[in-house]
């Protein structure tokens, strides 16, 4: 594997961590401009930062070599490096899972003081439909960043069988065929 490909799969992690944050700011930003201040001017900039920000993670997951070519230096591009596809993808995915972990642990910290406030007698505070909703985001998010986290091995496993799905080969046969070289064994000596 050169270089370049492992540059260009962290533009496409990238772009996976910029679609996820896309998701999940863009129709908040909207709802809070549209709903509590009514501001159309407002709104109509948010919904042409949202566009934009759409294009550019379609091109950033079309073109990830073309930006890791821009990326590096030259010389460097087509170096090869002797580790194995499967590892730097398994290092990918826990890095997603730990971004998801890190942004999910303090919103569980946050919930859990509020259920504890709300259950307390005499409280004030009342939880709402909405709040079941953000801790059911939350649960759902710490979930998916564990399952990056520790499963990154079985999501690799779904990888290649997507890549590979309804044909009788890889659709990317470079990255397949360099995860499956063999690392050189050490020469066993004769006792």
């Amino acid at each position: 594997m050169a270089n370049v490909q492992i540059v260009g799969l962290g533009v496409r992690i990238f772009t996976i961590w910029l679609a996820l944050y896309v998701l999940r700011h863009v129709p908040s930003l909207w709802s809070l401009n549209t709903n509590e201040f009514g501001d159309p001017k407002t709104a109509v900039i948010v919904l042409i930062v949202g566009a934009l920000l759409v294009v550019l993670i379609v091109f950033l997951w079309i073109f990830p070599l073309t930006v890791a070519r821009k990326l590096i230096p030259r010389a460097a591009l087509d170096e090869p490096t002797t580790l194995p596809i499967d590892q730097i993808q398994a290092v990918g995915f826990c890095l997603l899972g730990l971004w998801l972990i890190a942004s999910a642990v303090p919103n569980v910290f946050f919930w859990m003081v509020m259920v504890y406030q709300s259950n307390r007698p005499e409280s004030l505070l009342s939880l709402e439909p909405r709040n079941y909703a953000s801790m059911t985001y939350t649960v759902t998010e710490f979930s998916i960043g564990a399952w990056l986290v520790f499963g990154a091995r079985g999501l690799l496993g779904l990888m290649r069988w997507a890549r590979t799905a309804g044909t009788s080969e890889p659709s990317n046969p470079v990255l397949e065929n360099g995860s499956r070289q063999e690392q050189p064994r050490a020469p066993q000596h004769k006792r």
